[in-house]
């Protein structure tokens, strides 16, 4: 790597995207050399000023435009904006080692783990983590008699961001979508839905290389405002994926997210999704990948973009900060950009 700043490709720059959070939390820093690229020429990133060169990559021939910038601009590291494109990079880690960059995520086994929700669920278990009852839908005669209704199902992989999110409050209505879904029960989850929405938490923890978990940030959903809600009635509130709410310090929570971190083997950037049951860290949702409120945390104090890079860079520990309290708000931000004269 050269002594002038890292060079970071972030792959994925859309408006609101996880990557323009990553993008944002690394300009801050002021430390790296970032650039973007995205498939689409009217990405939100390209008429940002967090990047000093963005790319257009050709979308029947991405992974090869991308390999191309990597070598030919010396990139150092390529970090994934989406989930899409996080799958596209997982698949090809070799092939953006051998141009001299590297990929930064979350070890495959994590990934693997946290992508699929029943595997994921039965190991926090078997480690003694709490957490909701979560079975197959295709074991429904276990729920003909149960008494934790509602009921949330989500399809078993990559279900991130509440997609494809039902909920039922009966086993009548539950056997109604099981019937729907009779060959391809085993893809779908069950799981207890945590009622009490004003203890939801997103939660990040940072882990080192070596597997050690550095440190955690809490933040307090709050759903007075429609860009954080999914879906809300009388009787329950699914959440989005854009976090608002109260950054706070419990060290018993935050050891508890470090535990779970720590169960699914992270060696990187981990985000949980939880609500506290009787005051009991709950999980329903683990991505093993930088936050959509990772710049929400960078204005907090906690910058793990940064954090995780500059560990990579240097072979140090992390040095976590100490996180400050206060409210995170978002909102969306506006673009114009005037029309070509030529």
């Amino acid at each position: 790597m050269s002594t002038s700043q890292p060079k970071v490709l972030i792959w994925g720059i859309a408006g609101a995207s996880l990557g323009m959070e990553i993008a944002k939390s690394l300009a801050m820093d002021g430390g790296f050399d970032v650039r973007g690229a995205d498939i689409s020429p009217q990405a939100y990133g390209h008429f940002a000023d967090c990047f000093s060169k963005t790319y257009v990559l050709d979308s029947n021939a991405c992974v090869s435009d991308a390999g191309k910038i990597l070598a030919n601009e010396q990139i150092d590291f390529l970090i994934a904006g989406g989930d899409i494109v996080a799958r596209i990079c997982a698949g090809i880690e070799d092939d953006v080692k051998a141009t001299g960059a590297k990929y930064v995520g979350n070890n495959q086994s994590t990934v693997k783990t946290c992508s699929d929700k029943y595997s994921c669920f039965e190991l926090l278990a078997q480690k003694g983590i709490a957490c909701p009852q979560t079975r197959l839908l295709s074991e429904i005669d276990i729920y003909a008699t149960s008494t934790i209704y509602p009921l949330i199902a989500k399809p078993r992989i990559d279900s991130g961001g509440s997609r494809g999110i039902n909920i039922f409050y009966n086993a009548e209505d539950l056997a109604g979508f099981a019937s729907q879904h009779s060959n391809d029960a085993g893809s779908w989850v069950c799981q207890e839905y945590l009622r009490d929405s004003t203890n939801e938490l997103t939660i990040g923890v940072l882990s080192q290389a070596n597997g050690s978990a550095a440190g955690s940030i809490l933040l307090r959903r709050t759903f007075q405002n429609m860009l954080s809600v999914h879906d809300r009635s009388q009787e329950h509130l699914i959440s989005s994926g854009s976090s608002q709410g109260h950054f706070y310090r419990d060290k018993a929570a935050e050891d508890a997210a470090m535990r779970i971190a720590d169960a699914v083997g992270s060696t990187g950037p981990l985000n949980i999704q939880c609500r506290l049951k009787n005051g009991v860290i709950m999980p329903f949702e683990i991505n093993p990948r930088f936050s959509a409120s990772t710049f929400l945390r960078t204005l907090a104090g906690a910058n793990e973009a940064s954090l995780y890079l500059n560990h990579l860079i240097s072979g140090r520990d992390i040095d976590y900060p100490e996180p400050k309290e206060g409210l995170a708000l978002r909102s969306f931000a506006e673009c114009f950009v005037p029309a070509s004269k030529d």
